[in-house]
């Protein structure tokens, strides 16, 4: 779980309250079509399933969206 940050490329990474909210080897990647299908935002609170970094990859991703704002994401 974490709080979303998108960048200007339209991805994002959920940081975590431990950092600070600050950009870190631990932060989970989110990917663009993610972000659209459930229409995040930055400072969104998510929780999901995660998996960890394929070869070349930096990042945990997230596969799963469970929560948004403590909310079911199709209330979200």
């Amino acid at each position: 779980d974490g709080v979303l940050e998108i960048l200007q490329d339209g991805f994002g990474f959920l940081r975590s309250a431990d950092a600070s909210y600050l950009a870190g080897p631990d932060d989970i990647y989110v990917s663009p079509s993610q972000i659209r299908r459930f229409n995040l935002r930055t400072g969104d609170t998510i929780v999901g399933k995660i998996r960890p970094p394929k070869e070349g990859e930096r990042y945990f991703a997230l596969l799963k969206v469970d929560t948004i704002n403590f909310d079911r994401p199709e209330n979200a």
